[in-house]
């Protein structure tokens, strides 16, 4: 997701090669550019990279988590997960509910293909709920054996939030992690 702007304005070989270049070995995909999946898994694999994770929308986790699985498989993907919870802003707690059926949901057809779902972070689940917060009732209602997590350190400071706090507080449930500088 990172070098979006340049798969599409460099095309995808040639951001592949700057990707090999920083000597990355392991990637999480955000899209496949207009590829078949057996074609950016080959190209991938021309470089010695492999896609360990990928974002699909929440839409088609919604509707069909079946064909993410099989296009996650596809890839050579273990996890595949949801980058954003469509919502309407602010987020409330008939809301969060919907997203933790539909994580559940995935993630239980995810299983059936043994693949792992998770759920990427991104601030605004952060809202006061109970004691603590939106992205607290996601994690504490979603099956640990379903859905994991995948923590953006931005997206979890940007809201007031401390990351070293978070990861302790549910330290089974973060599998994945995104740094920028």
């Amino acid at each position: 997701y990172s070098l979006r702007a340049q798969f599409t304005a460099g095309g995808v070989p040639k951001t592949l090669d700057t990707v090999k270049g920083f000597g990355i070995k392991y990637a999480e995909l955000a899209g496949t550019y207009n590829l078949t999946p057996d074609q950016l898994k080959a190209m991938l694999a021309a470089r010695g990279i492999k896609a360990v994770s990928g974002h699909f929308p929440y839409k088609r986790f919604k509707e069909e988590p079946a064909a993410v699985a099989l296009e996650a498989m596809a890839l050579g993907l273990e996890y595949a997960g949801c980058a954003w919870a469509d919502h309407k802003t602010p987020l409330d707690l008939a809301q969060t509910r919907e997203i933790v059926s539909v994580f559940n949901q995935a993630g239980a057809v995810l299983a059936k293909h043994g693949l792992k779902f998770f759920y990427h972070c991104h601030g605004f689940e952060f809202q006061p709920h109970a004691g603590g917060t939106l992205m607290d009732f996601i994690i504490r209602e979603t099956d640990p054996k379903l859905v994991s997590f995948e923590m953006d350190i931005l997206w979890v400071v940007f809201p007031g939030h401390d990351p070293a706090r978070l990861l302790a507080k549910y330290p089974d449930r973060w599998k994945l992690i995104h740094l920028k500088d």
